[in-house]
């Protein structure tokens, strides 16, 4: 969930703390926990070793997930709260949209809205100082950036060619480097790359303005050219280099819009290495997507396919 492990990492220093004083935020980390503990089982094929079985796991896990939605429900009246019940509430919905990563579940579009609702509430009072807050608002503009292109093209296109989108999705990486200034090798090739996927997802979903549906034929050139610097600056990463796990939204975006089947192959292998490591589901529904984009006509624009599965893909 971050580019760079350390004291820094809010979820670590921050949420977990923050669980063992507030029972909603607890089972909303628990409820994680325990899919995450069920799929990567699961993936890796040793649901034999588990103490409870795979489907007793799996009901486990969604008991979990129920607890944690009823205590939202009880919580609707946010004005009604403290700022650290609102700021607890906040983050219980966070968690429950990491939930979404690790499941591939298709809640993430009502829970990425419950939470911009949520926002909307607690800002007109005031979000308020300190740690925690600084913590849920670096992650809610990251994810507001993120999550655009997958909610709908019209939300993709207006808040990826707003002036600020840069310093949004990136505030939590240069915040990592800001600790971590080792790393700003890697920080830069990764500013790059979500530059670049960001120019790629412009450069298609901008025809939403246009009426003319022919594709030209000076495009698929230029696409693959695109394609071609990015996997290019891709391979400057080293494999399995820390923060190589923050890629995935601008891989995804570059994927989508190869055309050459040796493109296609790299980024396949690509999300599959993604999966490897983290074995969040929403990865496998990223490699189904790609599938019925790459199968499109291709007059098609991609921007379009990606709200339709209801999938987050970070």
């Amino acid at each position: 969930m971050v580019a760079f492990d350390g004291p820094h990492n809010g979820w670590r220093s921050i949420v977990l703390p923050m669980a063992l004083e507030d029972e909603l935020v607890m089972n909303a980390v628990l409820t994680v926990a325990s899919f995450h503990f069920h799929v990567y089982y699961q993936h890796n094929d040793l649901s034999r070793e588990l103490p409870l079985g795979n489907y007793e796991q799996a009901a486990s896990s969604a008991q979990l997930y129920g607890v944690v939605v009823r205590g939202l429900r009880q919580r609707q009246n946010l004005q009604s709260y403290d700022q650290q019940a609102q700021l607890s509430i906040l983050l219980t919905i966070l968690l429950l949209l990491v939930v979404a990563m690790v499941t591939g579940s298709p809640d993430f579009p009502i829970m990425f809205k419950a939470l911009q609702s949520a926002l909307t509430v607690v800002e007109s009072s005031c979000i308020g100082q300190g740690d925690l807050a600084e913590f849920i608002s670096r992650q809610f503009q990251k994810i507001r950036v993120y999550a655009a292109p997958f909610m709908s093209e019209s939300d993709g296109l207006q808040v990826l060619s707003s002036q600020h989108w840069s310093m949004e999705v990136l505030s939590c990486l240069n915040y990592c480097q800001s600790w971590q200034p080792q790393h700003a090798s890697a920080v830069s090739i990764i500013t790059d790359l979500v530059h670049q996927a960001h120019d790629i997802y412009i450069n298609q979903a901008r025809d939403i303005l246009s009426t003319d549906t022919n594709v030209p034929v000076f495009a698929i050139p230029d696409t693959i050219a695109r394609i071609d610097r990015f996997k290019h600056t891709m391979e400057l990463f080293p494999e399995d280099s820390p923060g190589e796990q923050v890629l995935i939204w601008a891989s995804f975006l570059a994927a989508s819009d190869c055309v050459l089947d040796e493109h296609r192959t790299f980024f396949t292998e690509l999300f599959q290495r993604y999966h490897q490591r983290s074995g969040f589901k929403n990865i496998l529904g990223a490699l189904q997507l790609l599938q019925k984009i790459w199968n499109r006509p291709v007059e098609d624009r991609w921007t379009r396919f990606l709200p339709q599965e209801r999938l987050f893909v970070m």
